[in-house]
């Protein structure tokens, strides 16, 4: 949920911070506002659809999925008729099916493909604001949000390995 409204803020050309609501909140709440009509419009349809949406489970796989690729590449070519939407759609599904194939979650590439040339512009900023990288660390805040950082990671992966052990072992 977190990703689909900071892409709806990107797509606005908004960025998410403490000074959103304060500067951009028509625009906010208008969003809000949307997605609280939209429920309430889903409830509808959803309870007075739910037998055709049960009928549509009987549909063979191999019918439904590439009926579903169809009408994704159709919408995605109508949003700018450009064919690079549709090329883009289909290199993050293989990229979201191996993902999927080999059991890694995809919220961290979804955060990093929306936050990723935030991230990437602020740290240009601070690199050429300090003239290194060492700077960074006479900041208590980023010392503090680094080594939990590093930690998170080191946990992790000592937890894949403990299991990774027990599964050897057994």
């Amino acid at each position: 949920m977190v990703a689909i409204l900071s892409s709806g803020f990107l797509i606005h050309g908004l960025s998410a911070g403490p000074l959103l609501f304060v500067k951009n909140a028509d625009v906010v709440y208008g969003i809000f506002a949307a997605c609280m009509v939209c429920t309430l419009i889903m409830l509808v349809v959803e309870w007075t659809c739910i037998k055709g949406f049960v009928q549509v489970l009987k549909v063979p796989k191999h019918i439904l999925l590439p009926l579903i690729l169809i009408l994704c590449c159709v919408g995605a070519y109508a949003t700018n008729n450009r064919v690079f939407d549709v090329q883009s759609i289909l290199i993050f599904g293989v990229i979201g099916y191996v993902y999927h194939k080999f059991g890694l979650p995809t919220t961290p590439f979804v955060l990093c493909f929306l936050i990723g040339e935030m991230l990437e512009t602020y740290l240009r900023r601070g690199l050429m604001q300090y003239k290194s990288f060492g700077a960074f660390f006479h900041r208590p805040i980023f010392d503090f949000f680094f080594f939990v950082a590093i930690g998170v990671l080191v946990w992790s992966l000592f937890k894949e390995y403990m299991s990774y052990r027990k599964k050897k072992a057994v």
